[in-house]
């Protein structure tokens, strides 16, 4: 059995780091979806309108901006483009709805956004799709 180099050395341990690290950022990210969820469900519900709760709608924006812009800087995007194709491996289909304005088999509406780590789905948008009449 041949004996270990310096350089196998260094770079087992260099590669199980990165994917320590690659893993830790996963489940971190995990943990903080449901939050942005919950910030943007609040701005969905929110009455834009009334002036008494600008201060607080402006203050939810900023936060989900912020921790947008911080999650991006990790490698960390969203997925929640619509009239684009359906895409299996970005895209978890809801439900099928017929429609004169998007092409057919191609996304209609995003009920719940979905998110890529480094260019992987760490959760599929749930989607749906438009359908020909």
């Amino acid at each position: 059995m041949p004996k270990p180099t310096k350089i196998t050395c260094v770079v087992v341990p260099s590669r199980i780091s990165r994917k320590a690290h690659k893993f830790a950022l996963e489940k971190f990210v995990n943990e903080l979806l449901p939050v942005i969820d919950s910030l943007d469900r609040a701005l969905e519900v929110a009455d834009k309108a009334n002036p008494e709760l600008a201060p607080m709608v402006e203050g939810i924006e900023l936060t989900l901006k912020s921790m947008l812009d911080v999650v991006r800087k990790f490698g960390v995007e969203v997925i929640a483009d619509t009239n684009v194709p359906l895409d299996p491996n970005v895209h978890q289909a809801i439900a099928m709805v017929e429609s004169e304005d998007v092409a057919a088999g191609n996304v209609l509406s995003v009920m719940q956004k979905g998110y890529t780590l480094n260019g992987r789905t760490i959760r599929a948008a749930m989607v749906t799709v438009a359908k020909a009449k």
